[in-house]
């Protein structure tokens, strides 16, 4: 006797009669499954290929570390000190400029270098020179068409494993907004630069000397901002 047909409604409840074997729609899934997947696999496995081999899947290296305890780049010589001085001025860069400060910098000019108050920079340090540098190079004091250069000469070196000791002529030329500022500084620096742990040089000690017949010293500018 053939038996009751399913409704619709019941056919996705009951298994489907596929000749004389009764056969669960899960199976049908897991078949039709598979030659779906038999049919896509070559182009999946082509397409991750393709992908891995461009790195896409790939972990990404970190980038070496370019900052330091200023915000600017890392002076990984003596010599590159004076250089990134020279471009913070060039790019009006206060974070630059730091980087080469170190956190115990003192500033100590001769009293030629600012005879007004030889006790004006007794307390100067890494704060107050951070408060110098961003007020200087800020846009409101010296617009980005402005002229910014600083220049160094060479007088001696010494220079050891982890510190040095420049002796350096400079010449700071910055045209502020401010007209009762002068236009140019000199005189004659003497910077004591160091080693820090993490392979950063930078200034512990900045002395500042007057060379005769010069007006302008850099101390001078340091106290008039």
């Amino acid at each position: 006797m053939r038996g009751k047909a399913f409704s619709d409604t019941n056919a996705a409840s009951h298994p489907i009669k596929r000749g004389y074997r009764m056969v669960s729609p899960f199976v049908v899934f897991q078949s039709e499954l598979r030659a779906t997947l038999g049919r896509v696999g070559p182009l999946a496995l082509v397409v991750l290929f393709i992908l891995s081999g461009c790195g896409f899947f790939s972990t990404r290296d970190p980038d070496p570390p370019t900052g330091s305890q200023g915000g600017g780049n890392l002076a990984l010589s003596d010599g590159e000190v004076l250089e990134l001085i020279a471009s913070s001025f060039t790019l009006r860069d206060p974070d630059l400029y730091m980087g080469v400060i170190s956190e115990d910098f003192t500033y100590a000019p001769l009293p030629s270098a600012y005879p007004d108050d030889p006790t004006f920079f007794t307390t100067w340090g890494a704060a107050r020179e951070d408060v110098f540098i961003r007020t200087l190079l800020s846009v409101s004091l010296l617009p980005p068409d402005s002229l910014a250069q600083c220049t160094f000469e060479s007088i001696s070196e010494q220079q050891w494993a982890d510190s040095s000791i420049f002796q350096e002529r400079y010449t700071l030329d910055v045209h502020t907004l401010e007209s009762e500022l002068p236009r140019s500084y000199s005189g004659l620096m003497r910077l004591t630069i160091v080693r820090e742990e993490d392979g950063g040089w930078r200034i512990s000690r900045w002395e500042d000397e007057a060379v005769s017949g010069e007006t302008f010293t850099i101390s001078q500018l340091r106290a008039a901002l």
